[in-house]
């Protein structure tokens, strides 16, 4: 059986950030910056998922359901082979956020574990 932790934050671009600039930072700032930080740590996988951007299903998605999911424009996945190196890398980025200045700010992070 194989174990993997996996990170999911939900993102939402900062106020006043255009999608275009919010896609732009995304892939070529933060994702080297999280892919060199969690190699160090023991990541095994990084990916981002962009939202549609389509306002009109979004609204009716949260008509549905009672205004579930709050909006958001990305989901960044990251794995790692155990628990405890997930601990070590949300200990080292904790504190290095503030060099960061990271635009990004999760609304949503969650802790999943994976056996298959």
């Amino acid at each position: 059986m194989i174990e993997l932790t996996v990170s999911a934050d939900l993102l939402r671009r900062k106020p006043g950030l255009t999608w275009e600039e919010f896609l732009t930072y995304w892939r070529e700032v933060h994702a080297p910056l999280v892919k060199s930080h969690a190699k160090a740590h023991g990541g095994r996988r990084y990916v981002q998922l962009r939202t549609l951007q389509d306002r009109e299903q979004m609204a009716r998605m949260q008509a549905r359901n009672g205004g579930a999911p709050e909006p958001f424009d990305g989901v960044a996945e990251l794995w790692f082979d155990d628990q405890p190196s997930f601990v070590n890398f949300s200990s080292c980025c904790a504190d290095s956020a503030p060099e960061i200045g990271n635009p990004l700010p999760s609304i949503r992070p969650i802790c999943l574990r994976i056996e298959a």
